[in-house]
């Protein structure tokens, strides 16, 4: 299988001065993850890792999970997270911080966009 990502698990290798898979790093990274129906999550979290974690996992021989489940999952998971967020932050005004952080940021005067929701806020 052909990697898609870069990878997740990583060190710097002095010898040859190039980065590389920790296997050690990668096993105890699988340690941490539970398998339900084929999705891989984290114990942590409930939440199924990235896409660079599981092709690592795959690399070192980890098995017991489903590409592709994990991948649908995920995606699925992100969606109504992203729908919920924007249904909640759409009409909200920002705080009289989140204005002045604007502001440092970005400047007076500027138009801040919201780039999930498209809310606007002249700051």
């Amino acid at each position: 299988m052909k990697r898609t990502t870069t990878p997740c698990f990583t060190k710097f290798d002095q010898a040859t001065r190039t980065w590389g898979l920790d296997l050690e790093k990668a096993y105890l990274g699988f340690k941490e993850a539970y398998v339900v129906a084929g999705v891989l999550r984290w114990k942590s979290n409930d939440h199924v890792p990235p896409q660079d974690c599981l092709e690592d996992f795959r690399a070192i021989g980890c098995g017991g999970f489903d590409m592709e489940a994990c991948r649908s999952a995920r995606e699925a998971e992100q969606t109504a997270f992203l729908a919920d967020y924007a249904a909640k932050e759409r009409n909200r005004k920002p705080s009289a911080e989140e204005r002045y952080e604007m502001e440092a940021a970005f400047g007076k005067g500027t138009t801040v966009v919201n780039v999930i929701t498209g809310r606007r806020t002249r700051v």
